[in-house]
């Protein structure tokens, strides 16, 4: 059996948060996981931060988007931001899924109620905010391939994190 690829953002101001979030999975899973942490300063990829006056308020705000890339275009993987905690399942996630699109994310609509979020860093209120925090890729879909390094370096943030790459139709939930 291979093990569940998932990749989780690591920022150095919260190495913790990337340790408890990597516990819950494996604490969690009911079938082997591989875990790789998403640390900018091991990834060659190097988007000018402040580019499109996005503040770059983690250290995985881009490299998220190679998580298709890094598993070579094939199967599935899963991101998720570090400060998270997963309560559940993951394989859930990987075996009933909606086949066919080329992210799932949780689809919510949401507002934040401060202008500051964690470390102090502006919290923006935009379309789809929070959704590239847990995606769940289809790495083989064709919309995916061209989340490369080279493409990456071209887009905004507000382009990535509004996951305007994809079609509507091409986000599951």
């Amino acid at each position: 059996m291979r093990p569940l690829p998932i990749y989780i953002g690591y920022d150095e101001a919260e190495p913790v948060a990337f340790h408890a979030c990597a516990e819950s999975i494996i604490r969690n899973s009911s079938i082997p996981v591989s875990i790789t942490p998403l640390y900018s300063k091991q990834l060659e990829f190097r988007n000018p931060s402040g580019k499109d006056g996005y503040q770059q308020s983690n250290g995985f705000i881009y490299t998220r988007y190679l998580t298709p890339y890094l598993c070579g275009f094939k199967g599935l993987a899963l991101f998720l931001d570090g400060d998270q905690i997963v309560n559940g399942d993951v394989s859930d996630l990987f075996f009933n899924h909606q086949y066919g699109k080329a992210v799932h994310v949780v689809k919510h609509d949401y507002t934040p109620r401060f202008s500051n979020k964690y470390l102090g860093a502006t919290n923006e209120a935009y379309p789809r905010k929070n959704w590239s925090s847990f995606m769940l890729f289809e790495c083989e879909h064709f919309k995916n391939r061209r989340l490369i390094p080279q493409f990456l370096e071209k887009q905004t943030g507000q382009y990535l994190h509004r996951l305007e790459w994809v079609d509507d139709e091409d986000i599951g939930e």
